[in-house]
């Protein structure tokens, strides 16, 4: 017994059963934990460790629990306790995070769809220049979509241009956010929505200016319709995760997109319909979130 007191210093290989309760005696220490693994008792010593106390471990022979976790006899009660806490914050945490994890899908770029923005693009520029009424026909008109119910203007506006410049950065924009948007939610969604988002902002752009007349073209209302939709989607998928993350990291998804838009959406150019971009954007973010959390609620049946 004597020669097992003197080399307490933390840990006690093979100590025999009926001997560890006279050691700990001896050496003034209280059992505090019983473990199975080494990977338990490890996990409540460094909990011990960064409130700054000691502790021992002794490796019974033979026994189901071997491995015990001992501290001083002064401080065992609030050892006790504190592990007690412990144990039931990492229990919540644990939950908290496995709540309904939600299933990865790798989902693919979607370069045709993004061909034929390109083609389309194209081809209503094209259009453009072999005949100089086309434009007047199909720009976003507010006063002939509400008045006169011409009802394809917004669509349609999505397709034409001022120039080359313009028409080169909508396409080089909605390629990239595009194909974004196709990996984080599929292509056929991710198109679907960047479409109706950019008819959308090119309604509610014309209706912002009632009674004034307002007349726009270009694909940029679709380009940050896409970003909108990245943004909503993230955000769907933020606000489906139930694990203890902060507020912040929440809102990341609609920082980001503000971002974006900032950078983006307010130009230079005396030309540039900040309006219609930031319609543009609140469209895309809307539909964005609302098929987000449908298509996650659907994944989450299909596990």
């Amino acid at each position: 017994m004597t020669e097992r007191t003197e080399q307490i210093a933390g840990y006690y290989p093979d100590v025999p059963n009926e001997e560890a309760p006279a050691l700990a005696e001896e050496a003034g220490l209280a059992h505090v934990g019983s473990y199975r693994s080494r990977t338990g008792i490890e996990e409540h010593g460094l909990v011990l460790l960064s409130i700054g106390l000691p502790y021992w471990v002794f490796n019974i022979k033979e026994a189901e629990a071997p491995f015990q976790l001992y501290v001083r006899q002064a401080v065992g009660t609030h050892v006790e306790r504190e592990l007690e806490r412990y144990d039931i914050e990492s229990a919540a945490w644990q939950k908290a995070i496995a709540h309904d994890p939600l299933p990865s899908r790798n989902y693919r770029a979607g370069i045709h769809f993004a061909f034929a923005y390109i083609i389309v693009l194209l081809a209503g520029f094209r259009m453009q220049i072999g005949d100089t009424a086309f434009t007047d026909r199909f720009l976003n008109n507010n006063h002939a979509f509400f008045d006169a119910h011409e009802w394809w203007r917004p669509l349609t506006a999505l397709f034409l241009h001022a120039d080359t410049g313009h028409l080169l950065s909508n396409l080089a924009m909605g390629v990239v956010f595009g194909l974004l948007c196709s990996k984080s939610m599929g292509a056929p969604l991710a198109w679907a929505l960047i479409l109706s988002g950019g008819v959308l902002g090119n309604i509610l752009t014309g209706w912002s200016y009632l009674p004034k007349p307002h007349v726009a073209l270009g694909a940029s209302t679709a380009v940050f319709a896409a970003v909108g939709a990245l943004t909503g989607h993230g955000a769907a998928e933020t606000i489906r995760d139930r694990s203890r993350v902060t507020l912040f990291c929440k809102a990341l998804p609609l920082l980001g997109g503000l971002v974006l838009l900032g950078f983006y959406g307010f130009g230079p150019d005396p030309r540039t319909d900040v309006v219609a971009h930031v319609w543009g954007f609140l469209s895309g973010a809307v539909l964005g979130l609302i098929a987000g959390a449908i298509q996650i609620r659907k994944l989450l049946r299909e596990k």
